[in-house]
């Protein structure tokens, strides 16, 4: 798809030589920066002044040691971040302001992250964990996340700044910047073809790290790379690479890694999409193919209210709505992703996460248009992406007013993934009721040998069935069976076979699952949304080969209240409760406070979760029990 466009933009000299390519103002552009929001120009200006005696924290071997030694990760990448997001800022400020006043701290964070060791991160340090060693060597230049993004950030600081970075150090900086963004990022990219997130090596599932870095590749090559023939060559390759991202992605366009992931996966693609189509005067443009729009939709069709989206697996569940959102709408021509985009506050920069220079310049740019369109987000009924077994659900169209319901098929060995077929979350009134977890901040454990040792990764902590003490396994083999989604104006409703999602000493025969929405009478059109007689029921019918005691397992941040014999209540802090019924006849009620230690657990969800668990009262064989859920 995008290979074949280059080669006829090239064909037709369509892409512009780098002297020529302007993908946004410069700091030069007076009039380009003045349409910059004053409210956002204020804020960041606000922000600069911070680090205007900026003392640059050190990135010692030692700290890069603790992942090694320790498996601790984040207080290196705060460091790390924390570097980057200076620099972005100040530079942001310079651009913005065209003062000279921060062009000196400028220069020094230039100069501290071109000394550094290395710009890859000890847990994505394959040249240091083959070696065993613990700290990094001169040598160690990879071509990921971290890299890349450095890179990208160093390559937009030489564009937006030339004149100015020119006349305070003459050559050397923008020299600097040159030849360590080649000898990290260009040189390893060109010299390697088995990165595993390039998909050249093999056939198997890519993810987020391969828009994510080639989009990074690229605005390095358009905009550092002075050789036309290794310009174009490395620009080839990325797109090559992307365009095994897209031909292996799902029809559906679900991102399986979660709406979080989706501004690495989805929304990266878009930037380096843009990025093309901008380098080539409109020539490669491929925004009207029916996949790139799927994936552009995903991020509406799992968007709950406000700051809340359906995440499943590691993701997390509060995410400030992105407004490249906007421009993806705009480029397929989707009004829905729009409106989405358009409720994203302006971009700010955070000290201690990533500085992506590219998302906030296409915010910046495109906000005018935004304030434009003044809308609110546009709460669709309901979605089905059949490939990925995701279903998302509301009472009524356009409102977040209400019972929310979405759940999941698919596999155990889905990218980023906890064993959690079957699992399903509910939102009342746009607050959480039941949930998925997500994951703690990351650190060796999670994507090593002993990842499924982590409690919030396993089973019995999301909102499935324990079986005889057994729960569901990791793996390709691990999956949904008999899929099937049924979607109308007077329910929703998601059936899936679980049996094999269990290992063999579960015993499983058949558990059959089915969850589904009945929106009741408040969903038409014109009326208060307050979904009377809406309901969401939980219905699993289950044969075992031997008799055996089942957990049902359900997660909430909200302490459960006893209501009586066969139900109990769920009670935001503000808004409405929700009852859930069960037979009280076979199962028992019972249910633990899990105090949260980690800060983003934390963020996401508060203190406390809590784990309720109906259990059968004796072993069973085979049986049926339902869930009912309404609002109180």
């Amino acid at each position: 798809m995008l290979s074949q466009a280059f080669e006829r933009a090239v064909a037709a000299g369509d892409l512009l030589p780098r002297e020529r390519f302007r993908p946004f103002p410069d700091a030069a552009d007076r009039e380009g920066w003045s349409a910059v929001d004053p409210e956002a120009a204020r804020m960041w200006l606000a922000e600069a002044e911070a680090y205007a005696g900026f003392a640059w924290p050190a990135l010692t071997m030692q700290l890069y040691a603790t992942y090694a030694k320790q498996g601790v990760i984040m207080d290196y990448l705060h460091a790390y971040w924390e570097r980057r997001s200076a620099l972005g800022t100040l530079l942001f400020a310079e651009c913005i302001e065209r003062q000279g006043r921060y062009l000196e701290q400028i220069v020094n964070g230039i100069g501290v992250i071109c000394e550094e060791t290395t710009w890859v991160v000890p847990h994505h340090n394959g040249r240091m964990k083959r070696s065993g060693a613990s700290v990094p060597d001169e040598g160690d230049h990879e071509v990921e996340l971290f890299s890349s993004e450095t890179a990208a950030l160093l390559a937009v600081t030489a564009y937006l700044l030339r004149e100015p970075l020119l006349a305070v150090g003459g050559e050397r900086v923008l020299a600097r910047i040159g030849t360590e963004v080649r000898r990290r990022l260009l040189e390893p990219f060109m010299e390697f073809d088995d990165y595993w997130w390039m998909g050249f090596a093999d056939d198997k599932p890519l993810n987020n790290w391969n828009p994510w870095c080639n989009g990074n590749v690229l605005l390095a090559f358009l905009l550092l790379e002075t050789d036309e023939p290794r310009r174009v060559a490395g620009i080839r390759k990325a797109l090559r690479s992307l365009d095994e991202y897209i031909r292996r992605f799902p029809a559906d366009g679900c991102c399986d890694e979660g709406p979080m992931y989706w501004g690495g996966a989805g929304g990266a693609l878009m930037r380096a999409l843009e990025l093309m189509q901008r380098a080539t005067n409109g020539r490669l443009n491929v925004f009207a193919e029916p996949l790139i729009g799927e994936i552009g939709r995903y991020y509406y069709r799992v968007h709950i209210h406000d700051s809340h989206f359906v995440s499943f697996a590691d993701g997390d569940a509060k995410l400030t709505v992105m407004s490249m959102a906007y421009l993806y709408g705009k480029r397929i021509g989707d009004e829905a992703l729009m409106k989405l985009g358009a409720t994203a506050p302006f971009c700010r920069p955070d000290r201690y996460q990533w500085f992506i220079p590219s998302t906030l310049l296409l915010d910046w740019f495109a906000r005018e248009e935004i304030n434009r369109l003044g809308a609110s987000a546009p709460y669709v009924r309901d979605a089905w992406m059949a490939d990925r077994h995701v279903m998302t659900a509301r009472e009524r169209e356009g409102s977040a007013r209400g019972l929310y319901l979405a759940a999941k098929g698919g596999t155990n060995a889905e990218s980023h993934n906890h064993n959690d077929i079957g699992n399903f979350i509910v939102y009342a009134d746009g607050l959480p009721v039941l949930i998925d977890l997500g994951t703690e901040n990351y650190t060796a454990k999670t994507f090593g040998p002993q990842r499924y040792e982590l409690w919030y990764v396993q089973s019995a902590y999301h909102n499935v069935p324990t079986v005889g003490g057994a729960m569901q396994m990791a793996g390709e083999q691990f999956r949904a069976e008999e899929v099937a989604c049924a979607l109308d104006a007077a329910h929703a409703e998601l059936r899936l076979e679980m049996a094999a999602a269990y290992p063999a000493e579960a015993g499983i025969v058949s558990w059959r699952r089915k969850l589904r929405l009945e929106r009741g009478k408040g969903n038409d059109e014109g009326d208060s949304g307050d979904g009377s007689g809406a309901s969401i029921v939980v219905d699993d019918t289950f044969a075992l080969e031997r008799p055996a005691v089942v957990d049902y397992t359900l997660m909430t941040p909200w302490q459960p209240l006893s209501d009586g014999i066969g139900s109990f209540v769920l009670a935001p802090e503000v808004g409405r409760p929700v009852r859930l019924g069960f037979n009280a006849d076979a199962l028992a009620l019972s249910w633990e406070a899990i105090p949260l230690a980690d800060a983003r657990l934390r963020r996401n969800w508060g203190d406390t979760v809590y784990r309720v668990i109906l259990r059968e009262k004796t072993a069973v064989l085979q049986g049926r029990r339902v869930l009912l859920i309404e609002m109180a």
